[in-house]
């Protein structure tokens, strides 16, 4: 009598749980404030590495095939920490994954600045690689907590746009502080995540605590309160969907580092453009990025999450004009500008690949998006050793092929937008709880 009665008190405790639309709207704008000033340095850490490429050779004295090495050990502890933080946030919460992982973000970059030889640089690389691959699943699984649908995927391109805002304020400074002082863009990266974990504790809301949208207080206790696990996300249909999301998020970040992860590179070593030039046409990129993200992420929301993978064909086409263009920058830049309004066409993949799966699931599913650095862990020493080979834009010209590729894969996936003319009534439904 006193378990059941135990149990009966624990449901009414399940039932007075706020849903996510009780919620304040101020006090979600300022946990989304944190969680996007967040986004954004996690971003700069990732994108920051393939910028300062050419002066780890020039003044680290690395090679070529050892900068490429730094990204396959962030990619390797960003596929472990995508995993991991899915199955955290499940056990001890988001808020406090969340926090943890943006603490680490900003420790292990400053911690990197204190060594110069590639060993050090490619552990802390490494473990900074943990943190990258975690805050993308909290924070997306936060956004499908606290929002309605029809605005998650443009919640998230705000948020992703920060990748586009990285990129824009990066080759602007990069431009500004020159050859001599690339290590500036380093130590801008480690500070600030620091201070926003700490404003993180008392801003951001206990997900522990909220009934999220799309969820009732009976799902919230028989779904979202189970335990997650990747056993069932590899079991019967959702095993196809896990891989197949696997598959597109690999293809689209292998890509992205065949010929994006070479840019600076490739301009400073084959066309002989000099810092000022360089940021210019990488700051070129960030803006296209940011106003294509906000374009896909609009038609995600309105049209369907499939029709963005239009600009996959489109950054494909754009990149082979990339390499037939004159050396001129202003021409390069507007056609790098045009391929990161077609790249960031992936904005909102997170929320997309959340809604794939059941509510106790969704946090993993979310983590797919890294979870395919699997499959483009080693892309940029391919592309090193073809470069040795051959030439280095004979490397980077086989990121078209792998765009179309991508597109073909999202093409199999399910459309999730409900009243959107491609969805067929896909509902995620969860397998029975086991007792």
């Amino acid at each position: 009598m006193e378990a059941s009665t135990t149990a009966g008190e624990s449901g009414q405790a399940n039932l007075r749980l706020p849903h996510a639309s009780d919620i304040p709207i101020a006090a979600k704008v300022v946990a989304f404030s944190f969680i996007l000033m967040g986004y954004f340095f996690y971003c700069w850490n990732w994108v920051v590495i393939d910028y300062v490429r050419p002066y780890l050779v020039a003044d680290l004295e690395m090679t070529l095939n050892q900068t490429a090495l730094l990204y396959s050990a962030e990619s390797f502890g960003a596929i472990i920490g995508s995993f991991g933080t899915a199955w955290l946030a499940s056990h001890y919460g988001q808020k406090n994954t969340l926090i943890v992982i943006t603490l680490l973000n900003g420790s292990v970059t400053m911690i990197n600045m204190m060594f110069e030889g590639f060993i050090p640089w490619v552990i802390c690389r490494g473990i900074l690689g943990l943190a990258l691959g975690g805050y993308f699943v909290v924070a997306v699984s936060f956004m499908v907590l606290l929002c309605e649908q029809k605005y998650r995927g443009r919640l998230e391109a705000m948020h992703s746009s920060t990748f586009a805002l990285s990129l824009t304020a990066m080759g602007t400074i990069g431009g500004v502080v020159g050859d001599q002082s690339w290590k500036t863009l380093m130590y801008m990266g480690g500070i600030p995540p620091v201070l926003i974990a700490l404003a993180m504790f008392f801003l951001i809301p206990n997900d522990k605590k909220i009934i999220g949208y799309g969820e009732s207080s009976s799902i919230c206790t028989n779904s979202s309160s189970r335990k997650a696990s990747w056993g069932e996300m590899f079991r019967n249909h959702y095993g196809k969907l896990t891989i197949l999301c696997l598959l597109l998020a690999g293809t689209n970040l292998a890509a992205y580092q065949f010929f994006a992860g070479f840019i600076t590179t490739y301009l400073k070593t084959e066309r002989g453009f000099d810092a000022s030039a360089l940021g210019f046409v990488v700051a070129a990129q960030g803006i296209g990025s940011f106003a294509g993200g906000l374009f896909w992420a609009h038609v995600a929301d309105t049209v369907g999450r499939r029709t963005p993978l239009i600009g996959f064909v489109l950054a494909a086409i754009l990149i082979c004009l990339y390499f037939i263009a004159p050396a001129n920058p202003y021409i390069l830049a507007a056609i790098v500008c045009g391929y990161g309004f077609c790249i960031s066409c992936v904005y909102a993949w997170g929320v997309y690949f959340a809604e794939i799966f059941p509510p106790h699931l969704k946090s993993m599913g979310a983590s797919l998006f890294h979870g395919g650095r699997i499959i483009s862990l080693f892309a940029p020493s391919a592309v090193a050793l073809i470069a040795d080979a051959t030439t280095l834009g004979t490397g980077m010209m086989l990121a078209p092929v792998i765009l179309l590729m991508a597109a073909a894969i999202w093409y199999q996936l399910p459309e999730t937008l409900k009243g959107s003319r491609g969805y067929k009534g896909y509902v995620p439904l969860a397998e029975p709880a086991k007792h």
